[in-house]
């Protein structure tokens, strides 16, 4: 089972849209997938149209992981975030060992439910969930949009796995993904090829700026479903393609 997490510490930057459109896009491969939503706004649901069940908050209380998955999709299982997970976060911040493994506790029943996938999306900023995260997960997605002050947001994740590489140096920024493409700022060029001179070969190709995207949600729907013959569409079936083939060095 690979384990991808999403993230960066800014927020907009479309995180939660990857996260949404790589999971149905494996999904619609064939490919059996978790989605598990960590972030208190739990707007991944809105791309499936379903309303909040258990939170990973729930398995504190004892609810099976199993009972907190709603399939939305063919192959496709999502556990829904939400308000409750902040309390979770107060509940890791009691723990007096290991608080950084709660949550690779907490999903260890996936590898015997056979997914071939497990996306998590995160919120932005550096909470105990990302922590969690960071030592959970084996490959990371990082989103960042193409305006200069997502630099600061990038540099501030930066500094974050730094410190988790030192417990677990194999971890890296696997798939740097630019997102808000728009030809005609110069701006986005300009940050576009600072990623490119910095991150080298982790660097996707870009997700353009699309209204079809943020329309997508509003009506439940991936971006396959709302409008697959979009731009936005294609450039996701393309990170969708890397991500499937991807073998990490």
């Amino acid at each position: 089972m690979r384990k991808i997490g999403i993230a960066i510490s800014k927020g907009g930057t479309a995180k939660t849209t990857s996260a949404a459109n790589v999971a149905h896009g494996l999904a619609r491969r064939g490919h059996k997938v978790a989605l598990i939503d960590l972030d208190t706004q739990g707007q991944v649901k809105g791309f499936f149209g379903v309303e909040q069940r258990g939170t990973m908050a729930a398995l504190v209380k004892g609810v099976p992981l199993a009972d907190c998955l709603v399939e939305v999709r063919d192959n496709l299982h999502l556990m829904t975030g939400g308000p409750e997970l902040a309390e979770l976060e107060e509940w890791i911040s009691t723990r007096t060992m290991k608080r950084e493994m709660v949550l690779s506790e907490f999903l260890q029943p996936l590898e015997d439910m056979k997914f071939d996938f497990v996306i998590l999306d995160t919120a932005p900023g550096w909470n105990a969930l990302n922590v969690n995260l960071l030592f959970y997960v084996e490959e990371l997605l990082c989103p960042v949009k193409l305006e200069a002050m997502s630099m600061d947001g990038l540099k501030e994740f930066i500094g974050h796995l730094g410190q988790v590489q030192q417990y677990r140096a194999d971890l890296k920024m696997d798939y740097v993904v630019p997102t808000f493409l728009d030809r005609r700022e110069n701006q986005c060029g300009e940050v576009l090829e600072i990623l490119q001179n910095h991150f080298k070969s982790s660097v996707t190709m870009p997700i353009p700026k699309n209204v079809r995207l943020g329309e997508s949600f509003g009506q439940g729907q991936t971006i396959y479903e709302y409008a697959p013959d979009c731009p936005g569409a294609y450039a996701y079936n393309d990170l969708t393609d890397l991500v499937e083939s991807y073998v990490r060095k």
